[in-house]
This record gives C-alpha cells, structure tokens and sequence, in this order.
C-alpha cells in the first residue's frame, strides 16, 4: 500500500488489518517522510531502481503472486494540495512516482489478475466529484495521476483499475470506509466520486457539434489571437477558418523555423513519388552512404515547409494579418517573454487556442521518464505559462485542446493521458475564476495533424472515425459561440460511443 504519512494511509492500514485477517499489508510512504510512521517503509519513488528493489521484496523474481491490491494515497499529499495548476516541480514529482509505480508493479498485477485477482486503487481528492463541481478549489496537479491511472486501465487486462476521488471534507472515518468499499465493489467503473451526498460517476450528454449556435463569435477584425501548435496541421486548419470568419490579427507559435525557398529543383516536384526520388539521388550525390531514414526526415521536412508556406499564405489571402513565431513552448522562459511581448506590441490578446502537443507512443513498461516528461512538458507546463501570463480579465476565451485519451485514457499514452487530464482539469478551474469561457475539448482522432497514415490504417480497422479538418474547425467556431455555456470540458469525436471506446483501448 502507498501511503499519506500524515494519516490516512495508517487508518486503512488499521482498517484492513481488522477487515482482512491473514493479508500481508505494507505502508509505504516517501523516504523525506519525517517521522516516519510506526510500521512504515520510506521509499525514494523518484528512484526507480528503488520501487523495483521494494517490489522484488514483496514478490521475488519467479514467485507466484497471491491477490494484490495496490492503493495509491500519493496524490492526497500536502504537497499535491495546492488550487490551481502551475506548480511545475510538483506536477514532475507526482507523474514521475506514478510512471516508477505502475512500470514497477505492472507484471504482478498482471499476473495475479489471472489468478486472485489484482486491483489498482488511486485515490485523489479533486473535491469528491472529480473536479467538476467547479465551485470548490481544484488541486490541479493531483490530474495527472487520473490519466496516468485511466492508460493502466486498458493495457492491463483484467486488473481492476480505478480513480476514487474523495472529498477533503468527509470524516476520517468515512474517507477509509469509502476506500473499502471501492476496494470491494467489483464493477467496471474507472472514474468514482464520493463527497457527504453520495456517490457519483462520469456521464456525458450527446449533442451535434456541427450544429450551429446562434450567438456571434467572440472576436472580430480587431482582436488578437495566439494560437500554439504551429502553422501546419490541425491548428493552422483552426487559424485558416478562424481568418475566413472575422479576419483577425493571429499569432501563430511552432518549434519549426519559417521555411526558406525551396531550391527549384525540387519545388517544381509536387508529388511524393518523384520527391523522393529527387531526394534520393540529390543525397547519394553528394554522400553515397546516406541512409534512408536521412533521405525520409528530409522528404518529410519539404512537405512540412510546403504546408506551413500554404497555410500562411490562405490565411493571408483570408484577410487575416498573420505572425509566426519559432518558440519551443516547452521553455518557459522564452514562452512567457514572447506573451510579454505581444502585449507590449499589441496591447491586447483577446483569445487563445492551446494545440502544441506531441505524441511518442509507447506501453506503460516500454515509456521512458525522458519520453514521458517531453509529452507532458509540452501540453502542461506551457499551459500554466499561459494561465500565469495571460490577461485573465480580457480574454474572451482559452481553448485547451486536450484529447479523448485524457477523457477515457489509451493504451501507449499514458503521459499524453496524464497532460491531457490536467488540462481537464486546469479548464475547470480556471473557468471558475475567469469572466471569458475556458474549456478543454477532449478531441477524438483528426484527420491530420499527429495522426500518420500507419494510425488511420490502424483506425480504420477498428472502426474508429476520424474528425475532418474542416469539419473539426467549424466545431470549434461552434464551440466558441457557446460563451454562455458552462461546461468547461467537451468532448468532440467522430463516430459514435463504440468508436471511441475502440480507439481507447487500441493496441500499439
């Protein structure tokens, strides 16, 4: 069991040891713990050398696990209690003794759920319902963990994985009781809230995203617009549509450099095919050994520079003033300085679109830390850059997008469902505290963008719908019309329920 030092974790150590005679239970709680309670072992989670030695104590290489249940109190740290998001070093800390836990007790869980039975409890306290009921404060961080938690749920067959969220305000006794209980409840729920009028889950209520609201945009030729994530893929497709409606200033932030000219040569060669071919011959010219995935990151790099050169062009071509900036929105120096200075030399930004992302997809075993932090880093780190930097009392409206992996949780994406998540749940209170709309559209698969032509091959298989870049831009006017709305979290994805629970639980 993992365990909150200060008392939690030993009232349920207590209680299992009345409840459950003959288990072997184990309180575990961060090696800085001071002092350290009665009975309890300090571990460094941050060292994952450490939780692989810890659970090698508990289930020595070959044994034959017995039923395990693994509660995971972490979240429910002092440190993990702030309002808000934008404590970076707690967000690192907590996803980086997550990601060494599940990698850790991954295999014995796995193990016994053929056997006994394994369960995977985390439990957080988002104010006992998940962090919806935006009139209590939102401890942002604790997010990351729910995502981490939702990925364990679909690459773990078998394992019974859940996120309990209780509220700080329940009674000691009846947070313990409430842990118990979902410990024993044996149903399919991965997403449970508990506060003093009950219990409570996630439910959705479908709507036409692509029907029209009949409320104006909120901005017009006069607004300024930042938008992350580029001037290519499914943002600048977002950008194109946003200059076709109200032409307004847009700011446009990518890691990519603005492309040069092409060289004649190759500008004149619009297919693929004959590129490559081009391509192959230019560089074996000049260095015969050349490999081919060298020849590839160049083809690809051409075709990445054609569509950004394109899509600023149409947007100019829309009416729409356009600048591009290089910044990497993962340093957060150099992303707060360049907000610092659109205000200086516009005075204003009226609204914001959050699209940077990346992808590296691997299964939870597979994920590195350095893998994992360059996800994450790039959705959650600069969202709280803009949230600290940002004008709260004029911007019209922040769009996060976020993704159905940080609703549902993937199989591969454990750090893009962490980021995910706490974009969730960083819309949520933010839009409590701000007078523009805030809202997180979860996004199911684009047709562009991040998704590669081995996904759609993979989508199509499964059935799962890809949203159109067309159609997904006019949901987002869509959305944006919907100022008086409440929600600060959508979900917006082709296909129906089905569809998406294949895409979530899809197997890389």
């Amino acid at each position: 069991m993992l365990g909150n030092p200060q008392s939690l974790g030993s009232a349920v150590v207590e209680a299992f040891r009345t409840h459950s005679r003959g288990a072997d239970i184990q309180l575990v709680v961060p090696d800085d713990t001071s002092p350290l309670p009665a009975g309890a072992v300090g571990i460094d989670f941050s060292d994952p050398d450490a939780v692989i030695r810890w659970r090698g104590d508990i289930f020595p290489e070959g044994s034959t696990p017995v039923g395990v249940a693994v509660i995971n109190l972490l979240p429910m740290l002092d440190s993990f209690q702030q309002s808000g998001g934008g404590d970076a070093k707690a967000s690192d800390r907590l996803t980086t003794w997550m990601l060494n836990i599940l990698r850790s007790f991954e295999a014995p869980m796995r193990q016994a759920a053929s056997g006994p039975g394994a369960v995977f409890l985390n439990v957080t306290s988002l104010n006992g319902r998940m962090g919806f009921d935006v009139a209590a404060p939102v401890p942002v961080v604790q997010a990351s963990s729910v995502g981490m938690s939702k990925t364990a749920s679909k690459e773990w067959p078998g394992v019974q994985v859940k996120n309990l969220d209780l509220a700080f305000s329940l009674p000691a006794t009846a947070q313990v009781e409430q842990i118990l209980v979902e410990l024993r409840a044996g149903d399919s729920l991965v997403e449970v809230g508990v506060d003093e009028r009950g219990r409570w889950r996630v439910t959705g209520q479908a709507t036409n995203a692509l029907a029209q609201p009949v409320a104006p945009l909120p901005f017009d030729q006069h607004s300024v617009i930042l938008i992350t994530g580029g001037a290519n893929g499914v943002t600048a497709a977002v950008a194109e549509r946003m200059a076709e409606e109200c032409q307004p200033r847009l700011v446009l932030v990518g890691r990519s450099p603005l492309p040069i000219p092409e060289p004649a040569d190759s500008a004149a060669l619009v297919d693929i095919g004959p590129l490559r071919t081009y391509l192959i011959q230019s560089m074996r010219s000049t260095d015969p050994t050349v490999k081919p995935a060298a020849i590839e990151r160049r083809l690809q790099r051409i075709l990445k520079d054609r569509e950004i050169a394109q899509r600023l062009a149409a947007i100019r071509k829309a009416g729409s003033e356009v600048e591009y900036h290089a910044v990497d929105v993962r340093d957060s120096v150099a992303f707060g300085a360049l907000i610092e200075s659109l205000y200086a030399k516009h005075g204003r930004i009226d609204g914001v679109i959050h699209g940077a992302g990346v992808v590296e997809d691997r299964l939870i075993r597979d994920k590195s830390q350095e893998s994992f932090s360059r996800v994450y880093h790039t959705k959650v780190h600069s969202a709280d850059v803009l949230a600290q930097k940002l004008d709260s009392a004029n911007v019209k409206f922040f769009v996060l997008f976020s993704s159905v992996s940080g609703r549902l949780g993937t199989a591969g994406q454990v750090d893009y469902s962490a980021a995910n998540e706490y974009l969730n749940k960083l819309a949520a209170h933010l839009d409590h505290h701000w007078p523009g709309r805030v809202v997180a559209i979860n996004w199911g698969p684009w047709d562009g963008g991040m998704v590669t032509e081995e996904l759609k091959r993979l989508y199509r298989k499964q059935n799962v719908g890809l949203i159109g870049q067309v159609e997904g831009a006019d949901c987002l006017m869509n959305e944006l019309r919907r100022a008086d709305d409440s929600s600060p979290e959508v979900l917006i994805a082709a296909g129906d329920a089905q569809a998406l629970e294949n895409y979530a639980g899809l197997k890389i």
